[in-house]
């Protein structure tokens, strides 16, 4: 996996400033970013043959419910953990957990640039990534999704989805 030296910094000095005072949760396998005033997350582009896996948001979601989104989560370990691994092993979880994806059948995986988001409430610094898959995985989809599509960049982009995406295609390099 190829990750953007400057985010793998990040990640690991951030979660072990986080770790001094946001709590540990099982549930989340790391830090608990829940009522958390600024949060690391992945949002990671599945991508095979030009195709894109778009992930519809169920109604269970706390925030961006019905809207399509790429794979995306909470950035898991505990403070003071290594940087890559924290993304390396976030990653594959959540494309585990929400699609039943192995990323050990990647044919590339890249780490961009942190892009960072300013909502009303809170910080998120968002860790891109573009996953690759020579063969279409077949996807298996967890409570946090109502539905998916492999679709071009073009349709995802005209369905009603999280903001981020855009920005995460773009510092991506996924061409218009």
């Amino acid at each position: 996996m190829i990750i953007n030296p400057g985010t793998e910094a990040f990640v690991g000095e951030t979660m072990a400033r986080l770790g001094l005072t946001l709590p540990y949760s099982e549930k989340y396998g790391g830090l608990d970013f829940s009522d958390a005033p600024e949060a690391v997350v992945v949002n990671a582009i599945v991508e095979n043959d030009g195709f894109y896996l778009a992930m519809y948001r169920s109604a269970l979601n706390d925030s961006h419910a019905g809207k399509w989104n790429n794979i995306a989560g909470y950035m898991q370990g505990r403070g003071g953990d290594d940087g890559r691994k924290m993304i390396e092993d976030t990653l594959a979880a959540e494309l585990s957990e929400e699609a039943g994806i192995d990323i050990g059948h990647a044919t590339s995986a890249a780490v961009g640039r942190v892009i960072e988001v300013k909502l009303k409430d809170r910080v998120l610094h968002v860790v891109p990534a573009l996953i690759r898959f020579a063969d279409r995985p077949d996807i298996t989809l967890n409570h946090e999704h109502d539905a998916s599509g492999w679709m071009t960049r073009q349709r995802f982009f005209v369905l009603q989805h999280v903001p981020v995406v855009d920005e995460v295609f773009k510092e991506m390099g996924v061409a218009a």
